[in-house]
């Protein structure tokens, strides 16, 4: 009985390590996926209209602001590309993007019309 006993405490705290071991690899693909944070993220100045600004957050939400006025929108970000839309409207904008230091360029790949901002 006490050799059952004995066998039985082994493979629980085997099967136990193995559980730990799984949830420890889970956890750091989280912390991994933390430090892949954008570089688009942040507050940028147009360089062409000084006082415009774009602001891209975290969770995939912004605003396009100037004097007089501010837009909330919504954003996806693929493979240096980034698609804006309003909620609500079927309308929206389609951007190539570089950045280079602290300088973004936002190419329409629509009309072709590229904007340079600087990171504020």
């Amino acid at each position: 009985m006490r050799k059952t006993a004995k066998i039985l405490a082994v493979v629980l705290t085997l099967v136990m390590l193995v559980s730990l071991a799984a949830c420890g690899g889970s956890g750091s693909d989280n912390n991994d996926n933390n430090e892949a944070k954008s570089a688009l993220i942040g507050k940028w100045e147009s360089v062409d209209a000084p006082g415009t600004f774009y602001e891209f957050n975290e969770d995939g939400k912004g605003v396009l602001s100037g004097t007089g006025y501010s837009m909330d929108f919504t954003y996806t970000e693929k493979d240096n590309k980034i698609e804006l839309s309003r909620d609500g409207e079927l309308l929206t904008f389609k951007y190539e993007y570089a950045i280079e230091g602290d300088t973004l360029s936002l190419k329409d790949e629509e009309t072709g019309t590229t904007l340079t901002y600087s990171k504020k």
